[in-house]
Parts: C-alpha cells; sequence; structure tokens
C-alpha cells in the first residue's frame, strides 16, 4: 500500500515552491501551476519536524545551517535538511530551519527560499497542497481497517442506517412542539430552513421501531482525516443505534427511581489512526460513555487483520475485550446506618460484552466527510444537523434534590461522582448539547 505523503507549497504570491533544474537546483517559488519539480514527499522525522524530498530524490538542504539559499542537493538527511513545521490557520505552515530562523520566500513570494526571518509574515507563511491521496487508495484503506464488531447473543437493540432512523422520527424544539418530519434532512433538493440548523432542537423517534435496529441494512459511517501533517490518517467509524437501554438503576425503598442512560439516537464510534509511514496502526479509540479511552494496537484482538470490537449489551459502549462491569452499592456501602428505615441501592448493569451476532463493517462502510484536500466526497445533508439525535435523560427537580440527598450519605457523593456523573453531566444545561458526527469531528480536531 502506497503510504507517500506528497504536497506541493503556495507562497504569499499566489506561486508555487519549485526544485530547480530538475529536483536539484535551488528552490525558489515562481511556478504559477504545480507539476513534477513542484511536488515534495514528505518524510516525517517526528511529529513536527519533516524533511522535504523532491522529485530527484534529493533533499531540501538549507545550506550552511540555515545561512544560505535552500537547495536540493542532499542525499541524505542531517540538521541542514530537518525543518521543524509550525501549524497556523486554514492550512498555513511555517517551516524552521536548524539556525532557528524561519524559511521564507522572498521578494514578496516571488523569488529563492531562504531561512532568515525571525517572525512568521506573510513571506514565511506557506500553504500546504495535498497531492496524494489517491481516492481509490483510500476507500481502500477504510476497508482495510474496518473493525469487527460483536454484539452480545441477549442483544435487542442493533445499529441502524440514518434513512430509516430519520424516515421514523419528528424534529422536537424545546418547547416539545414538532417542527418538521426526519425526512427534512435527506432531500437533495429542499434547503434546510434556519430553525433546522438551530442547536435547541432534536430527533424523537415516531417509530417504535426503529430502536431495534436491523443489523442486516446498517452501515458504518466514515469520516478520513489526515493529521499532523500527514503524518497520521485518522480514519473514525461511526455507527448510529436507534435506542440505548439504560445502564444505571436508582433504587429508592426498593422503587425504581431513575433508569439513567436510557435514550434514543445514540452515536458511537471507533477510531483508527494509521501511521503513513508504516500504515502500522498507531493507536484504536473507542467510545466509553461519552469519553474517548486509547488502546495500543497489541491491546485489541484482529480477524484477518481487523480490529475485534465488542458492543456491551443494550448500552453498546464498546471494549477491546469480551467482559464487561456490573456492580451493586447497597444501603450500607453507600454509609446508611441499618437502623435507618430508608434503602437506597444504585445497579450498573447493560455493560457486559460477549461474542455474539458477528458484523463485518467493511462490507457496509462509506465516507460521508473529509479534510484531505483532493479527495471529494459528498456530505449528506442531514450531517449539517445542530440539533441531537434523540433527547437526552433530562432530570427534574425531583430527581435532583434526591440526588442531592444521596449525596449527603458518608459513600453516597463519591458513588455520584463515579457512577451516576458518567452517564449524565450535573448541569441540566449540558443534557442537550449537539451529539451528531460534526459535533464529535469538531471536539476531535480541537483535542489534537
Amino acid at each position: 500500500m502506497n503510504t507517500t505523503h506528497l504536497i506541493a507549497l503556495k507562497t504569499c504570491s499566489g506561486n508555487f515552491v519549485c526544485a530547480e533544474d530538475g529536483g536539484h537546483g535551488v528552490i525558489i517559488s515562481n511556478r504559477v501551476n504545480i507539476d513534477l519539480w513542484e511536488t515534495f514527499e514528505v518524510i516525517n522525522l517526528s511529529e513536527n519536524k519533516i524533511a522535504l524530498k523532491t522529485c530527484s530524490g534529493n533533499f531540501v538542504c538549507t545550506k550552511n545551517c540555515g545561512y544560505g539559499v535552500l537547495t536540493s542537493l542532499r542525499n541524505t538527511i542531517g540538521s541542514w535538511e530537518t525543518l521543524e513545521i509550525i501549524n497556523l490557520k486554514e492550512n498555513k505552515i511555517a517551516l524552521k530551519a536548524c539556525n532557528g530562523k524561519f524559511v521564507c520566500a522572498e521578494n514578496r513570494g516571488h523569488g529563492m527560499l531562504t531561512s532568515n526571518r525571525d517572525n512568521i509574515d506573510p513571506c514565511a507563511t506557506f500553504e500546504i497542497i495535498e497531492l496524494n491521496s489517491n481516492p481509490d487508495e483510500l476507500k481502500e484503506m477504510v476497508k482495510t481497517y474496518a473493525p469487527i464488531i460483536y454484539f452480545s447473543p441477549n442483544e435487542e437493540y442493533f445499529p441502524v442506517n440514518v434513512e430509516a432512523f430519520l424516515n421514523g422520527s419528528s424534529i422536537i424544539n424545546e418547547k416539545g412542539e414538532i417542527v418538521a418530519n426526519g425526512t427534512h434532512l435527506l432531500s437533495e433538493t429542499e434547503v434546510l430552513p434556519d430553525k433546522l440548523l438551530e442547536k435547541n432542537i432534536y430527533l424523537k423517534l415516531t417509530d417504535p421501531n426503529i430502536k431495534y435496529g436491523d443489523i442486516s441494512n446498517s452501515k458504518c459511517y466514515v469520516s478520513l482525516n489526515n493529521r499532523h501533517n500527514g503524518l497520521h490518517l485518522e480514519i473514525n467509524y461511526f455507527i448510529l443505534y436507534g435506542y440505548n437501554d439504560g445502564m444505571l438503576n436508582v433504587k429508592f425503598n426498593d422503587a425504581s427511581i431513575l433508569k439513567i442512560g436510557e435514550n434514543e439516537g445514540v452515536w458511537q464510534y471507533i477510531t483508527i489512526v494509521i501511521n503513513t509511514n508504516t500504515a502500522a496502526i498507531e493507536h484504536i479509540d473507542l467510545n466509553q460513555y461519552g469519553k474517548t479511552k486509547q488502546f495500543k494496537p497489541e491491546q485489541s484482538a484482529y480477524e484477518n487483520n481487523h480490529v475485534v470490537i465488542y458492543s456491551a449489551l443494550k448500552s453498546h459502549t464498546f471494549y477491546n475485550e469480551i467482559g464487561g462491569t456490573s456492580a451493586k452499592y447497597t444501603s450500607e456501602e453507600l454509609g446508611l446506618l441499618k437502623t435507618s428505615k430508608d434503602k437506597v441501592q444504585f445497579e450498573l448493569y447493560n455493560n457486559n460484552t460477549s461474542q455474539g451476532i458477528r458484523w463485518d463493517t467493511s462490507l457496509s462502510s462509506n465516507i460521508i466527510t473529509t479534510n484531505i484536500r483532493n479527495m471529494e466526497v459528498k456530505e449528506p445533508k442531514w450531517l449539517k444537523f445542530n440539533g441531537r439525535w434523540g433527547r437526552a435523560y433530562d432530570l427534574n427537580e425531583k430527581d435532583l434534590e434526591l440526588l442531592d440527598k444521596i449525596s449527603t450519605l458518608p459513600y453516597g457523593g463519591k458513588i455520584l461522582n463515579n457512577l451516576i456523573w458518567s452517564f449524565i453531566p450535573y448541569n441540566k444545561k449540558d443534557l442537550n448539547v449537539p451529539n451528531g458526527i460534526k459535533y464529535k469531528i469538531n471536539y476531535f480536531s480541537s483535542a489534537k
């Protein structure tokens, strides 16, 4: 598999950087089109250090340790051929040479490249143009690394495709009023009205059968992104569940008072990060209770080189192994005196994994969005939806009052922190934040 990372560099003049004399000469910014001499291979040395190889096979060199014109004369990488990359906004970068100064295109972006700037100015700013992302190759990579998912033998609620979910749902505003049918998010010709782009709306199932899903028609939706200037390729596999059953049951005097974790329209994700130099998996990220848990590749099982993932019973939390968690906390463990008339019990359940129905996501993976510049992907309209895919569990004042009472018990606060607030935030305003793919992708980007 080809993992070569090819780029062109555009300067502030609009010209492209060129290695003259067939990649053997000086480095200059004087071309208006990209051809072989304007193509550079990125060699990742570390997360922020690179070398640039020209079409001749030589490396770009900051001659005399950076105190001269950049050339392409060296066939090995040393300190003069090592550049530190500084990420700027809008796919722009700066390059720092071994002398600690920034590389610039002289003559306002029309001249030779030197490394003599103390600060990053327009002439020391370069726009990266991605060149080598072959769409067919990338699609093949998505299939190659797509995970195998096992569901519990007792699972009732399976993944659902977006079309089925939206066809069986309505869009609700914060007043509980229906503002549109979910099918509005599927129309290719209709422009979405502003009210469907707001964040204080959510999707509610009108067809109760949708929550059971249909594994035979389910899809895996993929976001494909370059990270760390091409050092890593991040493949996010998103799976939509129509329904999650509760994961935490709170009982007070033998009566179930809260069933936490029960909601509709849940997007779960599996992220596989590939090293583009070696084509090896760097790490695997799994969605667990709305948080990301990272695993090394050796911590997972494989089938025909596909990562094996286990979906927990009804809660659909992703794990890298069979097992899971179940726990009960009694009144005594919470610190209530044995003479107390009140009885409180917490039960964590629906969180066990085992090997039941098998789903090979490589057979149903679809790329729906990417940040790779020369890969054209038509994003579906529903990706613009800013509301929630299903309303989050809401707490009323009575619920909060009761939980506050439990938190005053000697061990109650610890239980609340470890269990309840792992599933839902304490601040009610945060209960209905967006939870769709775009929201999660933006979160990934801000965290990296």
